[in-house]
């Protein structure tokens, strides 16, 4: 499961990942324990400082007691290619 997010310009790294957690967290209530799922956070940007992207794809999202790494990909990329991974 995705939670994809597109940053716009001048959106900081924090509220970003503080965005792509709260989704983690509504997936942990909505899909019932004992599902299996894919868990992923997908972030989609254009233009971000390369500091930026660097500082993104460092960071983590919590699903379920499990620390899983922001992905990355371009504006534009279909989602299925990060899904995939």
């Amino acid at each position: 499961m995705g939670c994809p997010l597109e940053l716009k310009k001048g959106s900081h790294i924090r509220k970003v990942v503080g965005q792509l957690q709260a989704g983690a967290d509504i997936a942990d209530r909505l899909i019932p324990e004992g599902t299996a799922v894919n868990f992923q956070a997908v972030a989609a940007a254009r233009g971000i400082h390369t500091q930026e992207r660097k500082l993104l794809s460092r960071s983590s999202v919590q699903y379920r007691g499990r620390s899983t790494r922001v992905q990355l990909i371009n504006c534009g990329t279909p989602l299925v290619n990060a899904l995939a991974s």
